[in-house]
């Protein structure tokens, strides 16, 4: 891990994002504003929107 959050804020991130908390650690910030939305249902989108987006960088 290489960004500067906090051990709570990345066990969070470890919980929600899974790897990809751990493969783009650029990316710490936005994960965290997406955790800390108020609007949920959007949240779990963006997240399902990285996932997808991780799943199809890896296949090309």
């Amino acid at each position: 891990m290489t960004s500067d959050i906090t051990e709570e804020q990345w066990q969070r991130l470890r919980v929600h994002f899974g790897d990809l908390a751990y493969e783009h650690p650029e990316l710490h910030r936005a994960m965290l504003d997406l955790l800390d939305a108020k609007d949920l249902d959007g949240a779990e989108r963006a997240t399902k929107e990285m996932r997808a987006d991780f799943a199809e960088g890896l296949a090309v």
